[in-house]
């Protein structure tokens, strides 16, 4: 097991009693596996691309210490987030660890396209449907501001669409209240397009 890293996982390794059935996606933070309990129930798993070396002496001016130290901060964000929330339009958290050598989040398995190739495949939403995800989706939006948590990247890709309706994801870059929208660079988080006039407006 301790010789397991995100770079080298393949399916059918165990993670935190997790076996990897596939991988469904990998991004610059990590990848997303389908993973199985002992149980036979499927869940999603991030896991971390970095492990955290245990080293106390790590250098923070190091840009790739200061990476991997960011890309575990988000992690942890959206673990605290999705904890918070608990509404059929937000995808649920199963399980954590986020200070082993190999950190990763399970949350439920969300069957179905993302909001961005649903359209590709079957034209724009019109009408009543329209109607039906916008108000899903605002319900959605409403539970994660009463848990006091702005999400910061609301986009096509960021939304499952389920069969029960449309479900957000991708917690990595929310923000409690009394946090700042602005990172220690001055750079304003989120994706260009989708970022709303009030956080650029500062």
């Amino acid at each position: 097991m301790s010789d397991l890293n995100a770079l080298n996982l393949q399916t059918g390794d165990i993670v935190g009693g997790y076996t990897l059935v596939s991988r469904l996606g990998a991004g610059a933070m990590g990848s997303v596996w389908r993973a199985r309990d002992d149980g036979g129930q499927e869940y999603a798993m991030k896991i971390l691309r970095d492990s955290l070396a245990d080293d106390e002496n790590a250098d923070m001016d190091d840009d790739d210490v200061r990476e991997r130290v960011t890309a575990r901060e988000r992690l942890r964000r959206e673990a605290m987030a999705l904890k918070k929330v608990d509404h059929p339009g937000v995808c649920g958290i199963v399980d954590m660890e986020l200070d082993d050598s190999l950190a990763f989040i399970v949350t439920e398995l969300i069957e179905g396209r993302n909001l961005r190739d649903d359209v590709k495949a079957n034209g724009r939403y019109v009408g009543d449907d329209l109607e039906r995800l916008a108000r899903k989706l605002i319900d959605a939006v409403k539970a994660v501001h009463a848990a006091g948590i702005v999400h910061r990247d609301i986009k096509p890709t960021n939304v499952m669409v389920s069969a029960s309706g449309p479900v957000l994801v991708d917690f990595g870059i929310a923000m409690t209240g009394g946090e700042s929208h602005v990172t220690r660079t001055g750079l304003v988080m989120g994706t260009p397009g989708f970022i709303a006039p009030e956080i650029i407006d500062g």
